[in-house]
């Protein structure tokens, strides 16, 4: 991919008095994340303070990225907010405020209306720099498609390519000894499609998309033959 973009929102659960809950309660669903999230070169793990995600947005517990980064916050009682930063703050202590255990809340397991399975369109890089550069977007997981970077991530295979013009497109495993699981799929697409930006065409019952020179492969017809799992 030509660039990488990421982004984390720092979520917090706080308890308030009642006259800091002006405005009606809203809840929403999190799903616990997949994907490792690293602070000052060091994985984040803590089983009871799971990192979340909600609509392709990371949220991670408000107090934990205190203590791993040393952010100090607290809750300001006279202006009803929450203040992170230097400013005003004594100890790093919250005053006004509890942060809530985890038995407070609950992981739900549900259904990814965002992505395929445990991806997010959010984790399509191409996806992410056209909505910040405001252009024509890609094909998106949630409407079918994935690309050959995202494979990697969603089974066991690879994607690569052969000849000069790249018009051999192979899923395999990468590093495997066997031939045969190596280039466990193969297809030849017509050589226009292999050097153009963009297009569409099917090979071996597989529909593909060009974006920007990525290719994009139904889901559907991936699982079909295999290469994901249904």
């Amino acid at each position: 991919m030509k660039k990488i973009v990421t982004g984390i929102v720092i979520g917090m659960v706080l308890s308030f008095s009642a006259s800091a809950l002006a405005g009606p309660i809203k809840q929403y669903l999190l799903t616990e994340v997949n994907y490792p999230v690293v602070v000052n070169g060091k994985e984040y793990k803590d089983a009871n303070s799971p990192i979340l995600s909600y609509q392709g947005s990371t949220y991670i517990p408000l107090a934990k990225i205190g203590e791993l980064t040393g952010v100090q916050y607290k809750w300001n009682d006279e202006k009803k907010r929450v203040e992170i930063g230097a400013s005003e703050v004594t100890g790093g202590a919250l005053t006004g405020a509890t942060i809530l255990p985890s038995t407070d809340y609950e992981v739900v397991e549900a259904p990814n209306p965002y992505g395929y399975k445990k991806l997010m369109d959010a984790d399509d890089t191409e996806l992410v720099i056209a909505k910040m550069e405001n252009t024509a977007l890609p094909p998106k997981l949630s409407e079918g498609w994935i690309n050959e970077e995202l494979i990697r991530k969603a089974s066991y295979y690879s994607v690569s390519f052969k000849g000069k013009d790249k018009s051999t497109i192979v899923i395999g495993v990468t590093f495997a000894t066997d031939p045969k699981e190596k280039e466990k799929w193969t297809f030849n697409v017509p050589s226009d499609f292999a050097t153009s930006e963009s297009g569409s065409t099917e090979v071996n019952g597989v529909k593909m998309k060009k974006y920007k020179g990525f290719i994009y492969f139904n889901i559907e017809d991936l699982e079909t033959i295999g290469v994901l799992s249904k």
